[in-house]
């Protein structure tokens, strides 16, 4: 179902102490935790809870994402989790996403009302209340004498609502949980204790406008995302494996890295957008341009997310005057290598962008204001000294903009001479055994002391006498007239006193060193207001830098791979001439291209229009890489990439369907069957005229006659022969081994489902590519992985089996009993049949039990009996 947001009444003007006599139109929730968005809301005209996918993105993109769904929504209420992350409840998403929300009231609700258990406990309700209204249509099933009928009925609902909604959507199956108390306080305020069926009817899946929707199983089954443990035991956390992401993911800024994240968890379904994209790839592709992509490249380098680096700036964290590392002061030098860079960058679009023309490339020019990037790079550059700050380990403001600072650094460098006499006249104040060792010091915030050896301080017994030597525990009395030796602490190699002149020096000169680190501070607190003036400039440079990384990350994957550019287009078409597997053909030393023509929507007047391509031939020859790859060619098209392929003209996809593998869990007591039913399920009731649907031998994992009619009755229904899904037909790539669906005739074959099959070739058999009946299982197979028309009538499984290491006597045996089914032989009269070895234990049997009943035990004695049949036991 479709979900119209301009078809719900104006905004409610309840309060939010109210509920109001009226239900509000539109109830929506979000949360946000662990980088994923959870969306879910109730449509009160069309009495429908929608559930979106959980989106996975870094805070920023997440925010945008919001602010999307919240327009296309129009949400009356808009209910908030408090346990969703801090960045979540911050004044950014407040100005960005609820600033114009003025007529829409917004609850931040307890976490324990955003359970995605609790979620699918009460959807499992609302389903069983929908199918009691049918119940007389529906079958009766039970789970068992240990469960009521309302359990039963329950357990069942829960399996059809999963061929519904995605239960792995867990945020918003919380937000939808969320919607759901709403609604039921509602009813309490209003109408005591009325059902919550009463207003929610149906529960489906949402699908955000201009975005294609693709289900976490589907990305992991194409090979999209996915993670594997760190090669190195010591590292934490996981790396990338060899997936498309992986494999395009070439980006040098992190703001880039989480750009492109979010473009391939919400491909683009906007041809202006990605046209846009799609431009600035050729652009940066041309050979004339080559020499400036690679200078653009190096400049990415050092262009920082100023999203962070600004928010540490407005945090104060870059005015600490002193630092155990270097970081302050590496902040800065960031800002300030952003700026310098961000000019490099616009002289090298400009010279790019020479008679050429790409809106994205063009927004960064436009955007590069070279006045102000000077203005904040030279306001860093005269304040900040960059090499005393590496050498001091803190922030160091430059000499000669400040006249005070200037003084008191020239008071902070004179205190070596000041020491230095301090120590000459100490040394022949004290006796001559100490006169080397003394000396003086200054320490921040401690002010002046002098120092003495531990193993040689003096302590004295009487007033000018040194009567021994050790390390000092506790203030000492006076070494010489005049003058107070106070301790006032101790290390391994020292210990320091206080005395008379070092009290003195404080009183004069003060704690210059904090009094030099109080005044950086107060300049750079100035410079950080000012360079804080253009942080709306530097925020959207580095947003567009992001956009620029993703871009050049792409271009230099077209370049390395032989990628082509796809044309887009609205028709519901997809046309591929030369397609290869991105991944796959990294892999191999060589990749065999195939084609693909399907043309999607209801009937015209083109009757040979093509839909439907169903797909047979041999185990290992290629079938599944077919599948994927074409699904791969369409995402990577609608994430602004380039496609591997001689050419490609495709139509605008909302959604890629597919079931091709089943990722089974403890977390679901469902069998391998029961969820390849629930994603073909929720493939069939979410599909439109321009889904693309991939389904990888559907009907596996039960009896081969219930599997095939539930195949064959699924290739009808995609290909508009039922009578509710005439207008339908999606774009739909099918690879199955029910060759009898087709042999048999047990489904029609109508003009717009084409039979093709993946070419084997086999020695002696005619023109060399044998397309019926079964190879000997000692022939030698060569898979060509060519697509051709027409059906495959075997699958030549023992000959995969063979190369996959199966035993020999298993593969003699199973050739045996593949002859008899071929031969319409009874396989049950094959299976009782005798071998030769068989045979002949039994002849002895009987040989041994016949010799035991002719045998007249009344006529031996005892032992006569034992070794006769001792030796019938030999026989």
């Amino acid at each position: 179902m479709e979900y119209d947001s301009h078809s719900a009444p104006a905004a409610s003007q309840a309060s939010e102490d109210d509920f109001g006599n009226v239900l509000e139109p539109v109830i929506a929730s979000f949360d946000y935790k662990d980088k994923k968005l959870g969306i879910a809301f109730y449509a009160r005209e069309q009495a429908t809870l929608f559930i979106a996918q959980d989106i996975q993105h870094e805070a920023p993109p997440c925010f945008d994402a919001m602010k999307r769904a919240r327009f296309q929504i129009e949400p009356d209420v808009i209910l908030l989790s408090s346990r969703a992350d801090d960045a979540f409840h911050s004044t950014e998403v407040n100005d960005l996403v609820l600033s114009d929300a003025d007529e829409t009231r917004k609850q931040v609700r307890p976490s324990p009302e955003f359970s995605s258990i609790s979620a699918m406990g009460r959807s499992c309700e609302l389903r069983a209340a929908k199918d009691a209204v049918h119940a007389h249509i529906a079958p009766r099933i039970t789970f068992g004498t240990s469960l009521t009928d309302s359990e039963s009925h329950h357990r069942l609902a829960g399996i059809k609502l999963g061929g519904s909604i995605d239960d792995s959507a867990i945020l918003s199956l919380g937000c939808a949980n969320a919607v759901l108390c709403y609604i039921e306080k509602h009813c309490a305020t209003l109408h005591g204790d009325e059902e919550l069926s009463t207003y929610v009817h149906q529960v489906t899946m949402y699908a955000p406008k201009n975005h294609l929707t693709i289900s976490p199983d589907s990305l992991f089954a194409l090979g999209i995302f996915g993670d594997e443990a760190h090669p190195n035991v010591h590292a934490n956390g996981s790396k990338e494996s060899l997936t498309l992401f992986g494999v395009l993911n070439t980006c040098r800024t992190a703001q880039g890295k989480i750009l492109l994240r979010s473009w391939f968890a919400q491909p683009a379904m906007d041809l202006v957008t990605l046209n846009e994209r799609h431009d600035a790839v050729a652009c940066l592709l041309m050979p004339a341009n080559q020499h400036l992509l690679g200078s653009i490249a190096s400049c990415l380098r050092s262009c920082a997310d100023m999203r962070k680096v600004l928010a540490l700036l407005r945090q104060g964290r870059f005015h600490h005057g002193l630092s155990s590392s270097m970081r302050v002061a590496t902040e800065w030098q960031r800002i300030l290598q952003f700026s310098f860079n961000l000019c490099k960058i616009r002289s090298n679009l400009k010279d790019l962008l020479s008679g050429q023309h790409a809106v994205l490339l063009d927004q960064i020019v436009a955007a590069c204001r070279i006045a102000d990037l000077n203005a904040v790079g030279s306001l860093i550059n005269d304040v900040v000294d960059f090499d005393a700050s590496q050498t001091e380990q803190r922030v160091v403001v430059q000499r000669g903009i400040d006249d005070e600072l200037d003084q008191l650094k020239e008071t902070y460098d004179s205190l070596d001479g000041v020491l230095n006499q301090e120590r000459q006249r100490l040394s022949v104040a004290v006796p001559q055994a100490y006169s080397a060792s003394v000396q003086c010091v200054y320490l921040p915030q401690i002010g002046f002391l002098t120092a003495m050896p531990a193993s040689g301080a003096p302590t004295t017994s009487g007033k000018n006498s040194i009567t021994s030597t050790m390390r000092l525990e506790a203030p000492v009395v006076p070494v010489w007239q005049d003058d107070s030796w106070i301790m006032s602490f101790s290390t391994a190699e020292n210990v320091y006193f206080k005395t008379q002149r070092m009290t003195e020096l404080d009183e004069y000169y003060g704690d210059v060193h904090t009094l030099v680190a109080d005044r950086e501070i107060e300049l750079l607190y100035q410079l950080s207001v000012r360079v804080l003036k253009h942080s709306e400039l530097l925020v959207t440079l580095s947003d567009l830098v992001a956009s620029l990384d993703c871009l050049v990350a792409f271009a230099e994957a077209a370049k390395k791979h032989k990628y082509c550019r796809p044309e887009m287009v609205e028709a519901s078409v997809l046309d591929v001439k030369g397609g290869r597997h991105p991944l796959h053909e990294i892999i191999l030393a060589t990749f065999v291209e195939n084609d693909t023509l399907l043309r999607g929507g209801p009937s015209d007047d083109q009757m040979d229009a093509i839909n439907a391509i169903l797909l047979t031939g041999a185990n290992y020859s290629g079938k599944s890489v077919y599948l994927k790859q074409t699904a791969l060619i369409v995402y990577m098209a609608h994430i602004g990439c380039f496609v591997p392929a001689s050419s490609a003209v495709i139509g605008l996809t909302d959604k890629i369907l597919t079931r091709i593998s089943t990722r089974e869990t403890v977390a679901k007591p469902s069998s391998a069957f029961l969820l390849d039913l629930q994603q073909v399920a929720l493939m069939t009731s979410t599909m439109t005229s321009r889904s693309l649907l991939i389904i990888d031998e559907f009907g596996k994992g039960t009896e081969s006659t219930d599997g095939a009619a539930l195949f064959g009755a699924l290739v009808e229904l995609l290909t508009g022969q039922l009578a509710d899904h005439q207008d339908t037909r999606p774009r739909t790539l099918i690879a199955t081994h029910f060759h009898e669906v087709i042999e048999l005739g047990f489904m029609k074959q109508p003009p717009n489902l084409k039979l093709q099959h993946m070419q084997i070739h086999i020695p002696d058999a005619g023109d060399g590519v044998q397309n019926a009946g079964e190879a000997n299982i000692d022939t030698k197979l060569t898979y060509l992985y060519r697509l051709a028309d027409g059906p495959s009538h075997g699958s030549f499984g023992l000959n995969c089996a063979m190369i996959g290491g199966v035993q020999p006597d298993v593969l003699a045996r199973a050739a045996q009993l593949l002859a008899v089914t071929s031969r319409g032989e009874s396989l049950v009269h094959a299976m009782t049949e005798l071998t030769e070895d068989e045979k002949e234990d039994l002849r002895r049997a009987e040989k041994l039990a016949r010799a035991f009943l002719s045998w007249d035990l009344t006529a031996e004695p005892v032992e006569g009996i034992k070794g006769r049949l001792q030796s019938l036991l030999t026989l």
